[in-house]
């Protein structure tokens, strides 16, 4: 077996390899989408290095093994896509090579890591155990259909909800930062235009702003609700749903299909409102970090779930 940096040629392979290994629960992970075009054009737009911080497992001619990784130095932290391995004797052999040769080429400063797979994914979660990461609290993967149509949410009796305008960056900047501390979006790049839009609740009495949803439209028209947040005076006012319908209904009017989120395994409360706006859970992302923490670590020991049939 070769582990060797992704290139234009080896793309189409190592796309289809992964996105049959996204459609199984048991090799899912959670930073990727579902089908070829999707992963090859998220794997090539990879920060900062593209197709260069792709590294890809060949035996045979054949590509066996894919790990990408995506990396930061605000916070100094990698998230690895994969690793994904299919067709070998041994699985985990494939994985430690992979790993070890993409974590050889990060920069010095890279100290913080995160894996991100499905629970009942074990190749990479016996991996993470092996190299000291820790297991956090786990994010239920929550989607519904926006198709064929999705009607215009009634107005909120107590709040206006528009996009992001710059006279509300700084509030909304504040409520992201202590709602959110230390996620992989910083307050700086959480509104990005095209590829992030922030919609803002704000009081029809004094204009301050009570909460902000952030919702992508992703390479595949899949809609992806990011961040919600509202302020903890103005909750338990029906303003979160107020945000998540005008969020559905955005996704609706710019060509989605359908609305994903995620949410803490635990929040018994934001699954309920979920539930109530027609979300059901697909699938739950258990995030192993190295070097790092965001919530109380789980027991490391615990054995991971049974193997399921794949599906959601």
């Amino acid at each position: 077996m070769e582990v060797t940096v992704a290139t234009a040629a080896t793309l189409e392979a190592l796309a289809a390899l992964v996105a049959a290994q996204q459609a199984d629960p048991r090799s899912h992970i959670g930073y990727l989408g579902d089908d070829a075009t999707s992963i090859a054009a998220d794997l090539a737009g990879l920060e900062p290095d593209g197709l260069d911080g792709v590294l890809v497992a060949q035996a045979a001619d054949r590509v066996v093994g894919v790990l990408g990784a995506e990396y930061d130095t605000d916070p100094p932290r990698v998230w690895w896509h994969g690793p994904f391995v299919a067709g070998v004797d041994d699985p985990g052999e494939a994985a430690d090579a992979l790993y070890g040769a993409a974590r050889q080429r990060l920069p010095g400063v890279v100290r913080e890591e995160e894996l991100a797979p499905d629970d009942r994914n074990q190749l990479v979660a016996e991996l993470a155990r092996r190299h000291g990461f820790v297991a956090e609290e786990a994010s239920a993967v929550l989607t519904r259909p926006l198709w064929p149509t999705t009607d215009p949410p009634a107005d909120h009796p107590e709040v206006a909800i528009a996009p992001l305008a710059a006279g509300h960056r700084r509030e909304v900047a504040t409520l992201h930062d202590t709602t959110f501390p230390g996620t992989h979006t910083v307050s700086d790049r959480l509104d990005l235009g095209e590829e992030r839009r922030v919609l803002v609740a704000t009081s029809h009495d004094a204009g301050v702003v009570c909460g902000y949803v952030a919702v992508e439209v992703q390479a595949n028209q899949a809609g992806y609700i990011d961040y919600l947040a509202v302020a903890e005076q103005h909750r338990g006012r029906g303003i979160g749903g107020a945000l998540v319908s005008v969020a559905c209904a955005s996704l609706a009017a710019a060509g989605c299909g359908s609305a994903t989120l995620t949410v803490r395994e635990s929040n018994g409360a934001a699954r309920a409102l979920y539930s109530r706006l027609g979300f059901r859970e697909v699938r739950l992302l258990r995030p192993w970090r190295r070097g790092f923490r965001l919530n109380d670590p789980v027991a490391e020991a615990d054995p991971v779930p049974p193997a399921e049939p794949a599906g959601p």
